[in-house]
């Protein structure tokens, strides 16, 4: 399925349809149960999903295609091709000039470094 998807755009955009509804009926679920009045939400394709409309500050991670391309061959056990092929899917998404982007993580290093960025972005937005 997955070859289909990242390789005809009007499948992805079939698929997208169908789910994008309930997973964020779903979301906004979970988000009104929770008690705190500050709430992380992570969100493969925000933009051009809808979803945008529904947070007023994003966190930007972000990492240059080729250390995304190897991470997700690894992830994934697929190709180069097929991994730029997923990544260049994504790129109408990326682009948008509206996104209220606070803060931005760049995600190049160990998963140690990551939790480190996270950890002290975390303690100065709750503050």
């Amino acid at each position: 399925m997955g070859k289909l998807i990242f390789s005809d755009a009007e499948e992805r955009k079939k698929l997208n349809e169908l789910s994008h509804a309930e997973i964020l009926a779903r979301l906004l679920d979970k988000i009104e149960k929770t008690t705190s009045n500050l709430v992380f939400v992570e969100v493969p394709l925000l933009v051009g999903s809808g979803f945008e409309n529904y947070f007023s500050e994003w966190i930007r991670v972000t990492a240059s295609d080729d250390v995304r391309a190897e991470r997700i061959c690894k992830r994934d056990n697929i190709d180069m091709a097929f991994a730029r092929l997923k990544i260049a899917s994504q790129r109408q998404y990326e682009t948008a000039s509206s996104i209220p982007v606070v803060y931005t993580i760049t995600n190049e290093g160990s998963t140690e470094n990551l939790l480190e960025q996270l950890e002290k972005l975390y303690l100065q937005i709750k503050g």
